[in-house]
């Protein structure tokens, strides 16, 4: 009995290994996609450094009674295109682990120091109850250094919606 325990072992120990490998290729194809779409559409936007930088500081989860963790510390950057904007980032995510994500940002309405943006973009949660790469689409806003999201949730397994904050800042020209 103890060798088909040590074998049982070993299955586990492969599962894993193919798990981790798989999530490792995944992120990977979510920042390659990314660049892609940097390159393809505006290939200067590729080897120009980024225009904006966001620091996400924390989330508020609505309609739920589940306990996640609303203190989210994360970094994305923006490259500001001419008819929408793309974002690559990581950050501390709800689960207590780490996420990547990217997005494609149009512009709703914008002034100098403002903006309501509709966006759509992937998110990794490996580890977590969601799928590996989780689709997300909502509204963000800007206004001077403050930026917020809203993301609904229609049909959620924990909650009706996510809004999410933090701080903001040109880096570029």
């Amino acid at each position: 009995m103890p060798e088909h325990e040590e074998l049982s072992d070993m299955d586990d120990i492969d599962d894993a290994i193919a798990a981790v490998t798989l999530g490792m290729a995944l992120i990977v194809a979510v920042f390659v996609a990314a660049l892609f779409v940097l390159t393809m559409l505006t290939p200067t936007a590729a080897t120009a450094g980024p225009d904006r930088a966001y620091i996400l500081a924390g989330s508020k989860h609505l309609g739920t009674d589940h306990e996640f963790n609303e203190i989210n510390p994360g970094l994305f950057l923006t490259w500001e295109l001419d008819r929408f904007d793309v974002t690559v980032g990581a950050y501390h995510n709800s689960y207590g682990s780490g996420s990547l994500a990217a997005s494609v940002a149009y512009p709703l309405v914008r002034g100098e120091d403002w903006s309501v943006d509709a966006f759509a973009g992937l998110a990794t949660y490996f580890g977590t109850t969601n799928p590996n790469i989780v689709p997300m689409a909502g509204l963000q806003a800007r206004y001077g250094p403050a930026f917020v999201q809203y993301v609904p949730v229609p049909g959620g397994q924990y909650m009706d919606g996510l809004v999410s904050f933090g701080l903001t800042f040109e880096v570029g020209d």
